[in-house]
């Protein structure tokens, strides 16, 4: 019809619920041919790792929550900035492995709970990896992000190729000297 014509993969309909939302998305995203420069991952390298995402809108914490478990890695949530520090704060040092930051939240920003992170008087608080998330992909909120004491800037909607890039560089990366004593 009309709209395939016109390059549409599909259509939602109103009212958005949130279950259709997320049925649509996960039939889109395992429908995806994989690309040729893309094998499929092996989800065991990433076996122990823990990430902490801070992200205030529901959805995109559920859609991101979802992507990132797919790669075999245990994540925590934070609603805001506050819970986030609250949350790192709170853990064990080397809980945590890589912390996605969502940088506009309510209560506490993600660039003031970024801060407040590395202020923590802990090894880890200072060394672990922030990724701002931000749908602002402009050079200056690059800049800022990284000004602001994070890591890399991962600019929304999520690409599930770009994520595993990121979880590659990350987390891999790691290894043996990684922050989570229990990993091999």
């Amino acid at each position: 019809g009309e709209p395939a014509q016109a390059g549409v993969a599909c259509i939602l309909s109103k009212p958005l619920y949130r279950s259709k939302v997320l049925q649509l998305l996960s039939g889109l995203l395992l429908s995806r041919p994989m690309q040729a420069e893309a094998p499929p991952l092996d989800t065991s390298a990433f076996k122990g790792c823990r990430v902490l995402l801070a992200e205030d809108n529901d959805i995109n914490r559920e859609i991101a929550r979802i992507l990132i478990e797919e790669s075999g890695i245990s994540v925590e949530e934070a609603c805001d900035g506050t819970e986030a520090v609250q949350k790192f704060a709170q853990a064990a040092a080397g809980y945590y492995n890589l912390i996605f930051m969502d940088v506009q939240m309510p209560n506490m920003d993600g660039y003031a709970a970024t801060r407040a992170i590395r202020a923590l008087d802990r090894e880890d608080a200072k060394k672990i990896p922030i990724v701002a998330m931000t749908a602002n992909a402009f050079d200056e909120d690059v800049r800022t992000a990284l000004r602001e004491g994070m890591d890399a800037h991962f600019a929304k909607p999520i690409e599930p190729d770009k994520l595993r890039q990121l979880l590659v560089r990350y987390l891999l990366k790691q290894g043996a000297s990684g922050p989570t004593p229990e990993r091999p």
